[in-house]
């Protein structure tokens, strides 16, 4: 066995140990246990062992300053496990294992780039790194003494997955299959495990051992990674032109039509309610001003003839302006909106998008200002995009809906919808404040049903009976779990 091939055989043995620990911590803190604080201890297990299979990833600032925002995402975790805290913690580790893998590149093409690799063939490395150590088997090397895993470990997984398939599809082999898992009780293995322990296995061995397929690079790529590479545009100066001069005579209308019936409060055409018209706008505009961003950046590309010229220059200020003029529109249309029929999470993002389209718009009129490349503005946008995520991942955003609807309910204010219990229900436990405080409010008993009291009541106790049961089991505890016990204290006893 030469250094080589006994450097490698030592590094996939103690990979695969690592891996199969990351398995057994997982079957451990997650296998028929509430989900809590675990996830945020599971997650920074999984930093730990990429870090160490790959200290590459140490070695530059923006790779400490990547690791210290990913120890927050992981504390986020320990205080609140969200899908937003998952998702991000998720791709900061792809993120940190791509580090190790290349270093940093300050380009967030290239990042695209990778994490399309690592999250579209990530999982094939554990079979690809199979096949490999068949082909040494094959030439005779030393790497025979591991031929019976490599041997094995495929054709029996891909067939456990086609027995579960016909165990589903067949009661027959059902009853055999539950014979036989009978006979292993003591080992408690059940399909949700087994899919359990393949998903982590193969998300760490991608952790640590990712290589792509494939990788070209041509001189045009090079080029445009570093900017160089400029976008004339497709049409002519006074086509553009023509456009934008066209364009803001539409754009204009509907502001003007905005304007009378948003803010100047004209009577709206027969049969057509105030929330009608701002419901019926709010997300095609916001389709609009992004189609307005792509026309910009089309035909305003850094060097081409419409960025030189100065009447195309001042016209796309104007259409700029407009279209910020368009989503704050399209904002004040979903406040209305939600002043009728209360908030719920898909018309926060919503308004959480608006923003975001309205910043992009204003970093292309900068970037046409500036006379800055395209690769300057794509940056300039994954930031902003990145910090409003990655804040957002911080806040309890269940709870704010909660509180929202309850100060903000027909029962309590005499206007806008009745508070509906049952979608305070899909928030969790963390609409319990403010189910306590409105229980606790002086309402009104023209604006009440007989059964609102009873409801409320009954839905308050099945909710903390939801969030004292995962309490129970030190791994279902979290920060946001206990600072909500904590505040709505006892329950009241029953009269």
């Amino acid at each position: 066995m030469n250094a080589g091939t006994r450097f490698i055989a030592v590094h996939t043995k103690s990979l695969t140990v690592l891996t199969l620990g990351a398995v057994a911590l997982a079957d451990w803190l997650f296998y028929r246990h509430p989900v809590g604080w675990t996830l945020g201890l599971f997650a920074w297990a999984l930093l730990l062992l990429t870090v160490l299979r790959g200290p590459r990833a140490l070695r530059s600032g923006p790779a400490w300053v990547l690791l210290i925002l990913l120890h927050g995402l992981v504390l986020a975790l320990i205080d609140q496990p969200g899908t937003l805290n998952v998702l991000l913690t998720v791709a900061g580790l792809g993120a940190v294992a791509l580090c190790a893998r290349w270093g940093w590149k300050p380009d967030a093409r290239v990042w695209l780039g990778r994490g399309i690799l690592f999250f579209g063939i990530g999982w094939t490395q554990v079979l690809r790194d199979l096949a490999t150590a068949r082909r040494w088997r094959n030439r005779g090397t030393p790497a025979k003494r591991g031929s019976v895993l490599g041997r094995w470990l495929l054709p029996v997984t891909l067939s456990l997955v086609f027995v579960l398939l016909f165990a589903a599809a067949n009661p027959i082999i059902s009853s055999w299959l539950k014979q036989a898992l009978d006979a292993f009780d003591m080992f408690q293995l059940r399909a949700a495990r087994v899919v359990l322990w393949l998903v982590v296995f193969v998300w760490c061995w991608a952790l640590c051992r990712f290589r792509p397929v494939k990788t070209m690079t041509t001189s045009r790529a090079r080029a445009t990674a570093a900017g160089q590479v400029h976008s004339p545009g497709v049409l002519s100066t006074e086509m553009v032109i023509r456009c934008l001069v066209l364009f803001n005579l539409v754009f204009a209308v509907q502001n003007g039509l905005d304007i009378r019936y948003l803010w100047g409060g004209a009577a709206l055409p027969a049969g057509m309610t105030y929330a009608q018209y701002a419901h019926r706008g709010a997300y095609p505009l916001v389709a609009t001003a992004l189609l307005a961003a792509a026309f910009m950046l089309i035909t305003f590309g850094p060097g081409g003839a419409a960025e030189k010229s100065r009447t195309a220059r001042a016209w796309v200020y104007a259409w700029v302006a407009q279209n910020v003029f368009l989503t704050l529109a399209a904002a004040w249309r979903l406040h209305l909106y939600i002043e009728v029929y209360s908030l719920t999470k898909l018309r926060l993002a919503a308004c959480v998008w608006m923003l975001l389209v309205a910043l992009g718009l204003a970093w292309i009129c900068l970037r046409i200002i500036l006379k800055r490349p395209n690769l300057w503005l794509l940056h300039a946008n994954v930031l902003t995009l990145f910090v409003v995520l990655y804040a957002a991942a911080f806040v309890d955003w269940a709870g704010f809906i909660a509180r929202y609807n309850a100060r903000h309910c027909w029962e309590m204010t005499g206007s806008g919808a009745n508070l509906d219990l049952r979608y305070m229900r899909q928030l969790g436990p963390a609409s319990l404040p403010a189910l306590v405080w409105l229980a606790q409010q002086p309402l009104a008993p023209d604006r009440v049903d007989p059964d609102w009291p009873g409801n409320l009541r009954e839905l308050e106790c099945d909710l903390r009976e939801e969030l004292d049961a995962p309490l129970r089991d030190w791994r279902g505890w979290t920060l946001h779990r206990q600072r909500l016990r904590d505040r709505i204290g006892p329950a009241p006893e029953l009269p």
